[in-house]
């Protein structure tokens, strides 16, 4: 009612119909809370047809009233609102001018929420509307283009006005109609008279580009049309190759001629020339193969193919195709002045970098692509032509003239675009020496386009080399000769966007598998020194975060010895980290740096805990909005942060209250895992006094995560929470299963469920195997405890409990934790249990198993057990190369599983049940024990 009511301010009503459209998305289907009713919903559906009736003035409000009407539509159509179609229709066909753009506005909105349905009987219904509205919208596009040609030649402009925007509206459905509401097994027969339609009327409205003038409104609207009507044809090709089969001469013919002719030279514009252009690239492409979404057999596929080829070569033949690329590179490859304007204006996102499906919209990477293509597929025809073009890289222009200049630069860039291609053709260390390095020792400011360009070419050789396509090995001689010339490139009188493109050059260099620390070494000074200017020198984030990319592969590929050259580095990043509050993304490029720097310093990174914990400290912190960003890359720094540290101080431990923080919110978000490693690095470097502070409240988090009835995890977070728990008892185990002795329990009532997750099996198992060998006490009290709440015998929990840890042995797949496993189930057979006792031969079953695995080289007399550390280990050359992992092989020299060989424990064991229990009853129980098992035991024994 208040948008409907043109006496109301213009904006009440625009909000009023927003409000409505909103409501629309969230109330409107019957399975959404507080549903309008269907009563309501039939009056609402007439009070917005006759809004139809009554057209809206205002063009912002009637394209909202006609989304409005479109989700409607798309839910209700046709089973609760089938008149809409032909109410819409009828409008249309009404000679008020208003009231029909608004039912052809409408109409377009409708159409497009139809085709955006995917499900079968959605699509039958689509295609039947398809049929019945075509021929009479055909005819309405055509009169109403014929007609605005007409007004235009008579410089009546508003007749030609209105005339155009129905001609676009019109074509906007016909377009959807098309592409998604045809059937190929019985396409809509006026198919044929649409495309000539359009072939013929796409050069009458190009040619009056010209006498439209300064009628910027018209000339816009027109342009749109010729734009709508290029991309009917690639969507056609795209959606539907076979029925475009008939169409390919004509359109080939069309986009050849309206590029390369000097006949529409001067009406072409640039939006038009890409839609050309990938018309182009998209039928030659279809040479080779089929789009990806056509489900046809491999034999149709093949004919289909057939025909097109026979099809575009009778166009694009090898008598014209050599013709066609040379246009390209002339007319397409060469800077323009315009391109010449936007490095001075703004060099910094000059060179941004690229990709995806960016040929769709820009030019250049257009022209790129479909020449790439047609050499492809002209290859044999081609390529002579172009090993000639590539011979004029062998004249150095004069720095005055700048044609020739740009000239060179297209041949280079040619030469960038066809490396892959071209590799057995042109040998890349003579191409260097000879006219690479020439042009780059030019200092002149014109030979800087050059020197652009010379790195770009430099980067893309070096990248094929690297993915194999480059054969040969380049000598260490030529990698210094490379540093060099990418040093001289990076120096600080020369142009930013050479600068910054040398960077990515020295990138990919230095991210090569034959990268050798020692013969960089001699230039890390200078690179980093370079780099770091030209980091402060810059404004631009996107041009930061390239730069901050490449002084972390910098970092990452040189290590420590980096650490000479880090502190101007450390200088400048805590004003770039204040100065982009704004920009999360430059801050995570921020995070990544310092990440891959404290890798690089290692314990010495203690000296940037200043700048460092608090930026941990922020981008950690889930009350503040920008750790939606930050938070991936700052959890990482944490560990690499505790990694690293020598000790743990009050700022780290002040830290911890942002883990509180993540881990009781780890319910609903999926930083559980990230948050539970940083937890263990805690407890590993804090130890006991850090447990002494914490271990209460991880008690109560780790219950609530693990068996809380509303954050239940059956699986994967479950796990990596007892994982830690593992970590704590073996670090502390009597002091451990006394804090956590509420989750005991219930970790020994799941390990009595034999459809336990495997993984969840198997790190439980591993827990009860730590508290039975280092904890019995602990262990026994709990097999009370469960007795008791049971209301069963201790003595049948503990042989059910044995009897699913021996059957479930093989879902233990860590042979530190099967081994432990062997050695709990050992420590307890001289104890007279009767469970233990039964299950005798069965423990010495798993036993020999797991003795297989750690001493593999028994059969060779070698009965060592490779899990038990050494010096070797601790200090040998594969030592740990940060602290933690220092503090954690100490940690595990001190654990049974790594300094007690399983063998001797086992044979000790035995020994001891043999006096517990005499010899009688010892000879008794070794009887139930297989023969083999007793034979290659006793070899474990020797």
């Amino acid at each position: 009612t208040i948008f409907s009511n043109y006496e109301i301010q213009t904006n009440v009503r625009w909000m009023a119909v927003l409000y409505f459209k909103n409501g629309v998305d969230r109330y409107w289907r019957k399975s959404a809370p507080n549903a309008i009713s269907e009563d309501e919903k039939a009056m609402l559906r007439i009070r917005l047809l006759s809004a139809i009736n009554n057209p809206e003035p205002v063009n912002q409000i009637a394209t909202q009233i006609a989304v409005l009407l479109s989700k409607i539509a798309r839910v209700d159509f046709p089973r609760h609102w089938p008149e809409l179609v032909p109410f819409l229709l009828e409008a249309v066909q009404s000679t008020h001018s208003l009231k029909r753009n608004r039912a052809l506005l409408t109409l377009h909105h409708v159409i497009k929420a139809f085709a955006s349905k995917c499900l079968f009987n959605d699509r039958v219904i689509f295609s039947q509307i398809a049929n019945s509205l075509f021929s009479y919208l055909l005819q309405q596009w055509i009169e109403n283009t014929d007609n605005f040609v007409k007004f235009v030649s008579q410089q009546q402009n508003n007749e030609a006005t209105t005339m155009l925007n129905s001609s676009l509206l019109i074509l906007k459905v016909l377009r959807k109609l098309i592409l998604y509401g045809i059937d190929e097994r019985k396409p809509i027969s006026e198919l044929k008279d649409f495309m000539d339609a359009l072939f013929h009327r796409v050069s009458i409205l190009l040619n009056l580009r010209g006498k439209l003038g300064t009628n910027h409104v018209l000339s816009q609207s027109n342009e749109k049309v010729l734009i709508l009507i290029l991309k009917i044809f690639n969507g056609t090709q795209d959606q539907h190759p076979v029925l475009f089969i008939p169409y390919i001469a004509s359109s080939l013919q069309m986009s050849i001629t309206f590029i390369f002719s000097q006949e529409y030279l001067d009406f072409l514009f640039e939006r038009f020339i890409i839609q050309c252009l990938n018309l182009v690239k998209a039928i030659v492409s279809t040479c080779s193969r089929l789009p990806p979404r056509m489900k046809i057999s491999h034999d149709d596929e093949i004919k289909i193919t057939k025909n097109y080829q026979e099809i575009v070569r009778g166009i694009i033949n090898e008598e014209n195709v050599a013709q066609i690329c040379q246009t390209l590179i002339s007319r397409f490859f060469v800077l323009t002045q315009k391109d010449l304007f936007e490095w001075e204006q703004d060099p910094e996102d000059y060179d941004t970098e690229t990709g995806g499906e960016e040929w769709k919209y820009s030019l250049r990477p257009c022209t790129e692509s479909l020449f790439l293509v047609i050499f492809n597929e002209y290859e044999v025809a081609v390529k002579p032509a172009v090993l000639q073009i590539l011979t004029g890289v062998a004249t150095f222009p004069d720095p005055d003239d700048l044609n020739g200049i740009l000239t060179k630069d297209a041949i280079y860039n040619v030469t960038r675009l066809l490396s892959a291609q071209l590799y057995k053709d042109i040998n890349f260390n003579e191409w260097f020496g000879n006219y690479l390095l020439q042009d780059i020792k030019n200092g002149h400011p014109n030979y800087k386009v050059l020197r652009r360009r010379a790195a770009s070419l430099i980067e893309t050789w070096m990248s094929e080399y690297q993915h194999g396509m480059n054969l040969m090995r380049l000598p260490p001689s030529f990698r210094c000769t490379l540093y060099e010339t990418i040093l001289l490139l990076l120096s600080p009188s020369e142009d930013v966007v050479v600068r910054i493109t040398a960077s990515s050059t020295f990138r990919t260099i230095i991210d090569d598998f034959d990268f050798s620390v020692d013969q960089f070494l001699p230039f890390v000074e200078k690179y980093a020194l370079h780099l770091f200017q030209l980091l402060r020198q810059l404004n631009s984030c996107d041009a930061k975060m390239r730069i901050l990319s490449v002084i972390s592969t910098m970092i990452d590929r040189v290590g420590s010895q980096i650490t000479p050259f880090s502190s101007e580095l450390m200088q400048y990043l805590p004003q770039l980290w204040q100065d982009s509050d704004e920009h999360n993304m430059l801050r995570c490029s921020i995070l990544c740096t310092l990440t891959g720097l404290i890798q690089a310093l290692k314990s010495s990174s203690a000296q940037l805990y200043p700048f460092l914990l608090p930026v941990i400290q922020f981008s950690t912190d889930v009350d503040k909005p920008p750790h939606i960003y930050l938070i991936d890359d700052g959890m990482e720094l944490w560990k690499m942060t505790l990694c690293h540290a020598p000790n743990l101080t009050n700022d780290l431990l002040h830290l911890f209250q942002n883990l509180q923080q993540l881990l009781e919110k780890g319910f609903d978000i999926e930083n559980l895992k990230r948050s539970l490693e940083v937890l263990k690095s805690y407890i590993i470097l804090g130890g006991y006094g850090f447990m002494k502070v914490y271990s209460n409240w991880l008690a109560d988090l780790f219950f609530r995560l693990v068996y809380s009835d509303d954050t239940i995890r059956p699986g994967g977070h479950a796990v990596d929470v007892l994982k830690v728990l593992e970590l704590i008892f073996r670090e502390f185990p009597n002091e451990g299963p006394q804090v956590f002795q509420n989750l005991l329990p219930r970790i020994l009532e799941d390990s009595l469920q034999p459809q336990e997750y495997p993984p969840k099996m198997s790190i439980i198992l591993a827990l009860l195997g730590r508290l039975l060998l280092q904890n019995t006490t602990a262990f026994f009290a709990t097999i009370d405890m469960v007795a008791t709440r049971s209301g069963q015998d201790n003595n049948d929990i503990m042989k059910i409990l044995l009897q699913i840890w021996t059957e479930k042995i093989d879902v233990i797949l860590k042979p530190e934790h099967r081994k432990l496993s062997a050695l709990a189930l050992t420590s307890v057979l001289p104890l007279k249990h009767r469970a233990v006792f039964n299950s005798f031969s069965l423990i010495l079953n798993l036993c020999v198993d797991v003795l297989h695995e750690v001493c593999p080289d028994h059969s060779k007399g070698n009965l060592q057990d490779r899990l038990v550390l050494g010096e070797k280990e601790m200090f040998g050359p594969d030592a740990a190369d940060n602290e933690e992992e220092t503090r954690a092989r100490q940690l595990a020299m001190k654990d049974p599983v790594h300094n007690v060989p399983l063998n001797q424990f086992i044979k000790e064991r035995l020994d001891a049940c043999h006096i517990a229990y005499g010899s009688s009853s010892f000879t008794e129980l070794m009887d139930t024990v297989d023969i083999e098992v007793k034979q290659q035991l006793v070899k474990f024994f020797e």
